[in-house]
């Protein structure tokens, strides 16, 4: 940015010598840069705020979920037979694959 407005300052400064379409030319890409950096700015803010909410709403989600594995361990203690009722078993009964 410090370029480009350098060289849209310059562009103006010396008018005479580099004619005025060029100056306009220098001008215009310096209004164009500060356009697109500020929506890239506002973009970015917009994901930070989503990124927040989706945080907040995963905390409560695993702490939903600890409640619930606790309150249906503590339902059936003794009978660890009974999770499987609640809970998908696929991954505990896959045989584990060695990669090299």
């Amino acid at each position: 940015m410090i370029r480009l407005t350098r060289y849209a300052t310059l562009a103006t400064q010396h008018l005479a010598e580099l004619t005025k379409p060029l100056a306009d030319e220098w001008t215009g890409y310096q209004a164009k840069w500060t356009a697109v950096r500020g929506a890239q700015l506002t973009q970015k803010g917009s994901a930070s705020s989503a990124n927040e909410a989706s945080a907040t709403a995963r905390a409560a989600l695993e702490v939903q979920l600890q409640t619930n594995v606790l309150t249906a361990a503590l339902h059936h203690i003794g009978q660890p037979e009974r999770a499987a009722a609640f809970f998908n078993q696929l991954l505990r009964q896959r045989k584990c694959r060695v990669f090299r």
